[in-house]
């Protein structure tokens, strides 16, 4: 049956990495030397990406189906053995020309991050706990990577040197599509959906690994399918807080965050569309059964890692 929708969950906890503010914070560098009536480039950069854990695959229970001239009746009963993340990303890049008198002749500020995880699944269930001195970095069923300090560069402008450009970029790390059956000269065959890290758990398991559901049998069950991105897979039975490899270890935690932002941050840039995050809402895909490079994100030339600070 559909999960009944449940009261909003209690707030997420915020794990910052270390102190900082948005517009500066720890980590600045600023070199001396009062310059006016200079035009400046600023350059910044942030990321954001929220995420939801969804089942992948699940194995059935032993099942003893009962039958006589009256009636039939089976229970059925899976475990799940594998999850992972549906994610939605946001990149922002950004460089403007500020005509401005600033104090210092440059300025450098890198960007730094922050885990914001919850103990409660999109319908309410918690899975443990996510807060506490040692669980830093754990994720949580759902929650979100955020940027709570970006990314700021600002030197004298340089003509030929320094464009003009903003560039932000939302994308999702899956593709939903209703599989409609047979395909024919009216019926594309698959049909593609906006994307949605809320969707119910039923959409993320294929027959046979999911329970039989009357108002999907028709051939017309929706199936959210894996596109791009780093998505923390985990295997060997049923999500819990503490499966996670970060839970009471800040540095294991630790790396497995740098992990997941570096694998996704490179897929930004990679210059094969099959691997880059499809848009938000699929328009030129219908009818194929992978989502089109028009419906990916274009290549991100500015997105640069080499500024994050995990310190």
């Amino acid at each position: 049956m559909p999960e009944a929708p449940l009261p909003p969950t209690p707030a997420p906890v915020d794990n910052a990495l270390s102190g900082g503010t948005w517009i500066s914070g720890t980590g600045q560098n600023q070199v001396s030397g009062v310059v006016s009536g200079v035009a400046y480039a600023e350059i910044t950069q942030w990321l954001s990406i929220e995420y939801t854990r969804n089942p992948w695959f699940a194995q059935r229970l032993a099942n003893i189906p009962f039958r006589n001239l009256s009636n039939f009746s089976s229970t059925e009963a899976f475990n799940v053995i594998s999850t992972r993340l549906h994610l939605n990303i946001t990149a922002h890049n950004s460089c403007k020309k500020v005509l401005q008198s600033y104090a210092t002749s440059s300025f450098y500020q890198p960007q730094k991050f922050s885990v914001l995880a919850n103990e409660f699944d999109k319908i309410g269930t918690s899975y443990g706990t996510v807060d506490g001195s040692g669980n830093a970095f754990v994720f949580g069923p759902q929650g979100s990577v955020q940027t709570i300090q970006p990314y700021i560069s600002r030197v004298p402008w340089i003509d030929g040197t320094h464009t003009a450009y903003s560039l932000t970029q939302p994308g999702t790390s899956e593709g939903m599509t209703i599989l409609s059956s047979p395909p024919g000269p009216n019926n594309p065959g698959q049909v593609w959906g906006p994307d949605d890290i809320m969707r119910p758990y039923a959409d993320y398991i294929r027959y046979p690994d999911d329970v039989y559901d009357p108002l999907e049998s028709s051939g017309n069950k929706r199936i959210s399918q894996v596109h791009a991105g780093f998505l923390f897979q985990m295997a060997g039975g049923g999500y819990n807080t503490s499966s996670e490899p970060g839970y009471g270890d800040n540095v294991v935690g630790l790396q497995n965050l740098i992990t997941f932002i570096e694998h996704n941050c490179a897929t930004l840039s990679n210059s094969n569309y099959q691997t880059r995050f499809p848009i938000l809402i699929p328009v030129a895909s219908n009818g194929f059964a992978w989502i089109q490079a028009a419906d990916r994100l274009a290549i991100n030339p500015y997105y640069n890692t080499g500024f994050h600070d995990y310190t």
